[in-house]
């Protein structure tokens, strides 16, 4: 029996940008975004794409594109796997709902 290779972490950002690639591919009918694509609708301003595509590459999300080509990107199978399970999820850590008088909230006063 094989064991199955946990999925590398993905930060809040990597795994937006991981999303946003999904959501313009099917809007363009299963073609790759441009990074400038990718940039303006997961809100980044950086105007060097590597900011938020290297990462997903070194971890093995996506495949470096040639330069200067326009949806060169490509997913990889890493990719398809963890948009198959958090495809839908939200990308945010949950946040634990207390009651406004939990002593959890309550901080310390300084005199």
């Amino acid at each position: 029996m094989s064991a199955v290779e946990p999925l590398p972490y993905l930060t809040q950002r990597q795994a937006l940008v991981l999303r946003v690639i999904d959501i313009l591919r099917k809007d363009k009918g299963g073609k790759m975004p441009s990074v400038r694509e990718i940039a303006a609708r997961a809100g980044i301003r950086s105007s060097n794409p590597a900011v938020y595509t290297d990462p997903l590459r070194k971890k093995g999300y996506m495949t470096a594109g040639k330069a200067r080509v326009k949806g060169s990107i490509q997913l990889t199978a890493k990719a398809e796997q963890w948009l198959e399970l958090y495809r839908h999820s939200d990308p945010r850590p949950p946040v634990r709902k207390v009651s406004p008088r939990s002593p959890q909230l309550e901080l310390p006063i300084n005199p």
